[in-house]
């Protein structure tokens, strides 16, 4: 199985992961944290594949993991284009730039290189909480955490359409709905992204 801890930034995912699941722990990474960002140096259409080959590597990484040790845990989503649809939805980005995101991303799963996971622990707490814990952690990075804030609502929009899709696909009780999980007998393909698109909300 893959299983993936995601939720809004601050909400408990990596000490979860660490405390439970150390020996298969895929931990979350990005090339902000190596100043190797694609902003300023390609254009929209780059930038999208940009991320995507990064998420199809973390994809990698997951099944290299599971391969291994019959469960990998990730923290956060390999399988990112949630972000690029979420700032859309808050209007921090242009629709026809989450497109591009989009069909790269599309691409990916016609190609098998990106795909859902098997189980996704949901992680959510109040607004003042998170804060209170980012204040808390002061030496841990969290590259853009207002932003993030108001990525909460369409964050669990994107998992409520992949719960929709899959019921059972979503624990949203966080560690505490988490029992006896089972590996999906789809996790790529055209079929499949195409179905999750269509439970996204688009107004």
């Amino acid at each position: 199985m893959i299983i993936v801890a995601e939720g809004p930034s601050a909400a408990g995912k990596t000490t979860w992961c660490l405390r439970n699941h150390p020996d298969r722990f895929l931990p979350e990474d990005s090339p902000r944290w190596r100043g190797a960002t694609p902003e300023g140096r390609l254009n929209p259409l780059e930038t999208a594949q940009f991320w995507t080959d990064f998420n199809c590597r973390r994809w990698a990484r997951a099944e290299e993991l599971e391969f291994r040790d019959g469960t990998a845990v990730c923290d956060t989503d390999p399988f990112k284009l949630h972000y690029s649809w979420c700032r859309w939805r808050v209007g921090d980005m242009r629709y026809w730039e989450w497109g591009y995101h989009r069909d790269a991303a599309g691409a990916a799963f016609a190609s098998g290189d990106l795909g859902l996971a098997d189980l996704v622990v949901y992680f959510d707490d109040e607004v003042e909480k998170l804060r209170a814990r980012r204040r808390g952690d002061a030496g841990r990075r969290r590259h853009r955490f207002d932003l993030h804030l108001r990525l909460r609502a369409p964050l669990r929009e994107w998992y409520a359409a992949v719960d929709r899709l899959d019921p059972g696909r979503v624990a949203w009780e966080g560690p505490d709905g988490v029992r006896e999980g089972s590996p999906r007998a789809e996790r790529t393909g055209v079929a499949l992204f195409g179905r999750l698109l269509q439970e996204l909300p688009y107004r």
